[in-house]
């Protein structure tokens, strides 16, 4: 056998099991799945606004106590390790004085190696209001989410101009005027995908003898049950295709086998309908889909719930698996077993 040859076998065969055992990945970014913002203005900012009879509301869905509380959005991406992303936050900010209203909508918290914002839309443009201060900071990780507390808030220059200009309210700019406090679900308590391994193909694996490793965070459930957060995905208005990246990845060993496997993917509906995997960088499709038992639910939040879809193993996949294990345990049309995904709503913004 040529080395060439043995590589493109032993990468397939490495994207073979990677949906076949059970475990729960995430990368370093993750897809934002939602939480909640809350600002608080201290007597710098409040005081003055008082004297000038400024009214502060929200727009729904945001909410208002002595804070203001802005649903996260299921939107966009976020490095929990660095951290860095863009976090979307729902409803508006209202400031009137009179006749005259301004609306702070599309809020964005920006975090970069550098900085931290509170990005906002005024009128046709964007418009930086405040430098979030994280300095003295505290995070902390429970149930399921990450907080971040005691973000200082620091209006902008800009944003103190915009108000004097446009409805003659006047803030103090450039020194701390209040403070957030800001909670994010983390990877894997969000929408996610998993999949049932038949026991038949498990034996089949155990039979090849492969041990699977998972990259960190990732777990094995001893029932057979493999649970993976979602990068992004999406089902057809009619229910007819859907589309579904998962993250992490696996590492597989074996006596001639050592990979990792990275991006699953799942499509359903159109001529490349199938379970595909990254293997060392080369996209292979490992499963074709049945979907007899393929069915559709939409769940109390408004997601949809994909179940029912069984994996049969790719025919050209197969003859090579047993070309490298020296085996006939692998056949095409084999049950790997039933992948299921729970797509979330699109986002509001």
């Amino acid at each position: 056998m040529t080395l060439r040859l043995r590589l493109a076998l032993l990468s397939l065969a490495a994207a073979f099991v990677v949906f076949a055992l059970p475990h729960t990945v995430h990368a370093a970014t993750s897809p934002v799945t939602g939480k909640l913002a809350t600002i608080t203005f201290s007597g710098r900012t409040t005081a003055p606004l008082h004297r000038q009879h400024v009214r502060v509301s929200v727009s729904k869905p945001s909410t208002r106590s002595a804070s203001y509380h802005f649903p996260v959005a299921k939107k966009g991406s976020f490095d929990f390790d660095k951290p860095h992303g863009n976090i979307w936050l729902q409803g508006a900010l209202n400031f009137r004085r009179g006749h005259k209203t301004v609306k702070l909508k599309n809020l964005l918290v920006g975090f970069s190696s550098h900085r931290t914002y509170l990005n906002v839309t005024l009128g046709h443009r964007r418009v930086r209001i405040a430098t979030l201060i994280r300095r003295h900071e505290k995070v902390t990780d429970k149930n399921g989410t990450r907080t971040y507390k005691g973000i200082r808030v620091r209006l902008t220059h800009a944003f103190a101009s915009y108000l004097r200009r446009h409805a003659r309210i006047r803030v103090p700019a450039g020194s701390v005027g209040g403070h957030m406090t800001l909670i994010l679900n983390t990877p894997g308590t969000g929408t996610n995908g998993s999949i049932t391994v038949a026991p038949g193909f498990q034996a089949a694996l155990s039979t090849a003898g492969i041990t699977p490793l998972a990259i960190l965070p990732a777990s094995l459930a001893p029932d057979g049950t493999l649970t993976t957060p979602l990068a992004s995905a999406t089902v057809s208005p009619d229910g007819t295709s859907a589309k579904v990246d998962m993250q992490g990845g696996l590492e597989l060993k074996g006596s001639n086998v050592d990979a990792q496997l990275q991006n699953p993917e799942l499509i359903v509906g159109g001529t490349d309908q199938g379970f595909y995997a990254q293997v060392n960088g080369v996209r292979v499709k490992i499963a074709d889909l049945d979907l007899t038992g393929e069915a559709q639910s939409t769940l109390a939040d408004g997601n949809t719930q994909l179940s029912g879809i069984a994996l049969k193993l790719n025919a050209a996949v197969a003859p090579l698996l047993n070309t490298l294990f020296g085996t006939t345990g692998f056949n095409p049309g084999d049950l790997i077993g039933q992948v299921s995904a729970e797509i979330p709503t699109a986002p509001t913004t």
